[in-house]
């Protein structure tokens, strides 16, 4: 699969300060100079809008509703992490120890058998959390978590999540919609899976994909991530070449266009006829 071993970047900010987890090697400190969960260390008091991180937390449906009190004590004791492309950022049998969320990039939710073939389960880009299975209580991740394109997540604990569920009603409300939200998406494809084609199961990821990840340009929507053909395979339980084939009869029937796995889809219309 070609996915690279663990390598942290030091993640920053948009104003180019360094965060760090201080689970991992330093705390953060706060601004009465004490590390965030550190006896006298306090929940920031600076208001949402001077803070990258409550800003961003509240774009995200999950954390929208939380009480700003909750919102402040989870974002003083997150991090920023960044990753390149192929990038692993946690593999099976790791802790289940932390929800993600991406704030540029995507990344891809997989599960390997034993004899090493991939099924990929989502696709995750900006505003969206993976990793959820944390929330459960799962003692170890079974998935992978691999970056398509470089990539800066929010790192939250465990511990932190468990007590906003407690705290918060409205926050556990949205994470049972979370988990039901990947639960549709699992059936769904699990329909696909039994009852259609490879081309078909084709014809609807790439329309799938149009609609949550396509970015409208002059000859068509175009895929805003970088995706190889084994991905897509993964995807919709094929094989590398049946795709491939797949995809060049899709191209010579004028549905897209392909140019360094960059896909042009020129006929939505088209594909959702075939799915």
């Amino acid at each position: 699969m070609g996915i690279a071993l663990r390598e942290e970047v030091p993640p920053r900010n948009g104003n180019g300060k360094t965060f760090q987890d201080p689970k991992v090697r330093f705390p953060v400190h706060t601004s009465t100079g004490k590390a965030s969960g550190e006896p006298g260390g306090i929940p920031s008091t600076r208001p949402d809008t001077h803070d990258p991180k409550i800003t961003f937390l509240r774009s995200v449906p999950l954390f929208a509703d939380l009480a700003s009190v909750e919102l402040h004590r989870i974002a003083d004791r997150t991090a920023w992490r960044d990753y390149r492309r192929r990038q692993a950022i946690y593999f099976p049998g790791d802790p289940a120890d932390a929800l993600y969320v991406v704030r540029q990039g995507r990344v891809k939710i997989s599960r390997l058998s034993e004899d090493g073939k991939e099924a990929t389960l989502n696709l995750v880009g900006p505003g969206e959390p993976f990793g959820e299975e944390c929330v459960l209580d799962a003692p170890a991740r079974e998935t992978i978590a691999e970056v398509l394109e470089p990539v800066q997540v929010l790192r939250i604990p465990r511990e932190e999540l468990a007590s906003a569920l407690h705290a918060q009603p409205a926050f556990a409300l949205a994470v049972a919609r979370l988990m039901g939200g990947r639960r549709h998406a699992a059936e769904v494809r699990l329909e696909e899976m039994v009852f259609k084609t490879v081309r078909s199961r084709l014809a609807a990821l790439l329309a799938r994909l149009a609609r949550n990840h396509g970015r409208r340009t002059a000859g068509g929507i175009l895929l805003d991530l970088s995706l190889a053909h084994q991905d897509l395979a993964g995807h919709i339980g094929s094989t590398r070449e049946t795709t491939t084939l797949t995809l060049n009869q899709f191209k010579r029937g004028g549905l897209l266009r392909i140019d360094h796995c960059r896909i042009l889809i020129r006929d939505l219309a088209g594909l959702e006829a075939i799915a």
